[in-house]
């Protein structure tokens, strides 16, 4: 806690330097609110540090969190510039208490969407190729993918933060499960710069003579229908629940415009590895189906990549 503490008070001293850096205020007396702020971190009471909402213009407060008096950041409230330089201090706050607190995911994907962040480059790539009612649950997901592979998130994390996204989603009048498929299909990295989607963009519309209206189309179909990848759980899924997935859509793929010609049998997390060669052997034992596999140890991601033409 000292050194979260120590952190904390280097995130006061950059704020008074950002104040005295802008040219609006350098020649005036430093506000009373941050230096309030850094008293209330250096001298204050508290025994856990939290990201929460506070009023406007508000930096932090000391206040009870389930029975502990905590320091609260509000990250809208604080400058960009001060952010991005403690971003592993607030990365490092989320991990209090051996976990990440749901009800600070925006606090999270606030110092995430950084300018210098993968978050902002893929997002504005595709800002006017998702249909519109897709870039809230889009911007969440990279978000949350940008925290899995800093954090070791729990699996129960993982699943409460995703609800929370497909639930905003549910109440803007949309259909939860897209909301889910999105977030899967972007965790597994298919809109990445030269992923499946990007992929299909050149050659629709770059190279192609498709446009933008339509490729939105397009991709509304494979965000609904999730046509190409299964998704494995770990809990409540089995191998052969998962062969008969793989070959349900090797049977349809092709029905989709540019296809991908290939189906993914996708898994996270070490729970998802023995279904995933359970269905691999079934797949080579029943079918002698073609099969390549593709692993990403940085967030524990195992892809079985099928042809559809040997099912």
């Amino acid at each position: 806690m000292d050194n979260v503490r120590l952190g904390a008070r280097a995130i006061a001293d950059s704020l008074i330097e950002h104040i005295r850096g802008n040219s609006e205020t350098k020649y005036t007396p430093i506000a009373t609110r941050e230096t309030e702020f850094k008293e209330l971190i250096v001298h204050g009471e508290y025994e856990d540090i939290r990201v929460r909402d506070l009023p406007a213009e508000q930096y932090g407060a000391i206040k009870e969190v389930d029975g502990i008096h905590c320091l609260v950041f509000d990250t809208d409230n604080i400058p960009n510039e001060v952010l991005i330089e403690h971003k592993e201090l607030f990365l490092e706050i989320h991990k209090q208490k051996d976990g990440f607190a749901v009800g600070d995911r925006g606090g999270v994907a606030k110092v995430m969407k950084n300018p210098d962040s993968d978050i902002n480059s893929i997002f504005d790539q595709y800002v006017d190729r998702l249909p519109r009612r897709f870039l809230p649950v889009f911007e969440d997901a990279l978000a949350l993918r940008a925290t899995e592979r800093i954090q070791n998130l729990s699996r129960g994390t993982v699943y409460d933060w995703r609800g929370e996204i497909a639930d905003d989603h549910r109440r803007r009048g949309n259909d939860p499960m897209e909301a889910q498929h999105l977030i899967s299909l972007t965790s597994t990295g298919y809109f990445d710069n030269g992923g499946v989607f990007d992929e299909m963009y050149a050659e629709l519309v770059k190279k192609g003579s498709r446009t933008s209206k339509d490729y939105s189309d397009i991709i509304d179909t494979y965000i609904r229908k999730n046509p190409f990848a299964v998704f494995v759980r770990s809990n409540g899924m089995t191998a052969e629940e998962v062969c008969t997935l793989t070959i349900d859509k090797a049977k349809r793929i092709e029905r989709y415009p540019w296809s991908p010609g290939f189906i993914d049998i996708c898994g996270k997390g070490e729970g998802t590895y023995e279904i995933i060669d359970q269905a691999h052997v079934i797949l080579d034992n029943d079918y002698d189906a073609e099969m390549s596999e593709y692993r990403d140890p940085d967030i524990e991601q195992y892809i079985l990549r099928v042809s559809p033409d040997t099912l």
